[in-house]
């Protein structure tokens, strides 16, 4: 009989044994975490300008209402923990959208966006034309949001994007009493966009329209170590899968409205932006029995679009495959036993 010694060691890597779906583990964090432990990720963001701003005026407020923004008007700024949104990316994997976790799959879902954030989340896409006659984003300015950006002004308006502290500095003051109707919508426009850079929109530019709320404090890599020994740690009686499920009959009716779209299985479409909805991944968090879910196809060119470049692309025509697939979402729902 042949030692152990003799036998042949286990060959050990960061990730899956079959790469059939999860296939791009050579760019995911684990790759880097286990050729060299990389520090906690940076979240960028601005959010101490519109944490002095209280909206009390009524005209502003009902203006919210009427495009469906008054769960986000209302949702308190949160501070972000570096070192746990470090952690849960590592267990997230891009090609099905969802986390891999040792008791099973959890997505961010629908349900989770409606209820904490009161978004409305059924409805037409959001596509439409980027490009502006004569590429006059300053003139644009002046018609929709009631302010002019100085010819020799290079920081608060570069291309389309608008220095989120600018806006704030348009809604720092009060309407006036005798403000008229134009006043009213360029002072709400403005509340809004710095509204949607304050706890929605997240990318690189950290001080304009498309930033999230950040810490007050730096990361620590040992809280770092900690998160991530909690989440292999974890045992199945820790796991709430339904964690609104005792409040959802207290909510306000704006976190509850798109109950019926909760698992629907489609992609969802902003301008370039096309990602997927996979509850049938995920059925355990809608109170449904696991079944097999769908095989997922990875499409590597959506997570490499942006829109750089493209201001003359036509996204409803570029897109308009997942656009139908989104417009019969009634007909994608999942369904299982409880």
């Amino acid at each position: 009989m042949e030692s152990q010694m003799d036998e042949e060691p286990a060959i050990v890597h960061p990730g899956p044994e079959n790469n059939s779906l999860l296939t791009q583990q050579q760019n995911h964090r684990s790759e880097a975490i286990w050729n060299e432990d990389p520090s906690p990720l940076t979240c960028r963001g601005r959010s101490k300008e519109m944490a002095n701003i209280t909206m009390q005026d009524n005209q502003v407020i009902d203006i919210i209402k009427l495009v469906g923004l008054e769960g986000l008007f209302r949702a308190p700024s949160k501070a972000i923990d570096h070192c746990l949104i470090s952690a849960l990316i590592e267990q997230w994997r891009p090609e099905i959208h969802t986390f891999q976790l040792p008791h099973g799959e959890m997505s961010i879902t629908l349900e989770d966006v409606e209820v904490i954030l009161g978004l409305p989340i059924d409805g037409e896409v959001l596509v439409g034309p980027i490009a502006v006659e004569d590429g006059d984003w300053k003139q644009l300015c002046v018609e929709l949001l009631g302010f002019g950006v100085p010819a020799k002004d290079s920081t608060t308006l570069v291309g389309q994007i608008i220095l989120i502290s600018h806006l704030v500095q348009c809604i720092a003051k009060p309407l006036p009493k005798d403000a008229i109707e134009m006043q009213i919508h360029q002072y709400a426009r403005c509340y809004i966009l710095a509204l949607l850079g304050d706890k929605i929109f997240m990318d690189k530019l950290e001080d304009r329209v498309g930033a999230v709320p950040s810490p007050k404090s730096r990361p620590s890599g040992m809280a770092l170590i900690y998160y991530r020994e909690q989440l292999v740690k974890m045992q199945p009686g820790q796991i709430m899968w339904q964690p609104y499920e005792a409040d959802l009959g207290c909510l306000p009716a704006f976190c509850v409205a798109g109950r019926d779209t909760w698992t629907a299985r489609v992609p969802f479409v902003c301008f370039c932006i096309v990602e997927t909805h996979h509850p049938d991944r995920v059925l355990w968090q809608f109170g449904l029995a696991q079944e097999q879910p769908d095989h997922v196809v990875y499409d590597h060119r959506l997570h490499r679009l942006d829109l750089r470049g493209k201001v003359e692309k036509n996204w409803r025509e570029e897109h308009g495959p997942y656009i139908l697939t989104w417009g019969m979402r009634q007909r994608r729902l999942c369904h299982a036993p409880p």
